[in-house]
């Protein structure tokens, strides 16, 4: 076993648990504005993927996840605000599939 006294220390990591990703971020604010849908471009089809998995946990989770839909396309994700007809179609077909 070696000992050692007054090293240089690596650089300490942090734990970013619930930290909300750019992504999230940007949908909330596009929530709260006026504009009908927005995208999100990425370099990979893979990584669009991949990001989509991240937007749908959120869309499970959050009460503002029923306002929106998300779509992707090659590397390309699409928010898609919904009416509020068919938001709370949605939410009624929710709460029967649930009684049942």
């Amino acid at each position: 076993m070696k000992i050692k006294y007054d090293v240089k220390l690596p650089e300490k990591h942090t734990f970013r648990g619930g930290q909300k990703s750019e992504e999230v971020a940007a949908i909330e604010e596009f929530v709260k504005g006026t504009k009908k849908n927005m995208c999100f471009e990425y370099d990979t089809p893979e990584e669009a993927k991949r990001r989509l998995g991240a937007i749908q946990a959120y869309r499970r989770k959050s009460p503002l996840g029923p306002l929106v839909d998300v779509y992707r396309d090659a590397s390309s994700l699409y928010i898609v605000r919904l009416d509020p007809k068919t938001v709370k179609a949605r939410k009624e077909a929710m709460l029967m599939a649930a009684n049942k």
